[in-house]
């Protein structure tokens, strides 16, 4: 049975630190949305054995991956290797949520 949500209406922003929802899990993949305010980041990581993808839905983002830094806005979809060594970071002027 298909399952439907709105991911407008799943994304939770917070002054004090990014918000991660969990949309969909099953055993062999995983879809969240993450709602970051201006000045918030992930710090850098990766996920062993899992390739990703973010798309950014509202604002923009800085992306850096292996080192090296992109721009990504608002309908851009980022695909990373599982290798691929990632952070991201806000840019100051606008709220950003993205899903992977």
């Amino acid at each position: 049975m298909p399952n439907f949500k709105n991911i407008q209406n799943e994304t939770r922003f917070s002054a004090e630190k990014m918000q991660k929802v969990t949309l969909f899990e099953t055993k062999n993949f995983f879809c969240d949305v993450y709602g970051l305010e201006p000045g918030q980041e992930q710090k850098a990581h990766s996920h062993a054995g899992s390739d990703k993808i973010y798309c950014v839905i509202e604002g923009s983002a800085t992306f850096i991956v292996d080192d090296k830094t992109r721009q990504a806005a608002s309908g851009d979809v980022v695909s990373l290797h599982r290798e691929a060594r990632t952070a991201y970071a806000i840019h100051p002027t606008k709220g950003w949520s993205c899903w992977c």
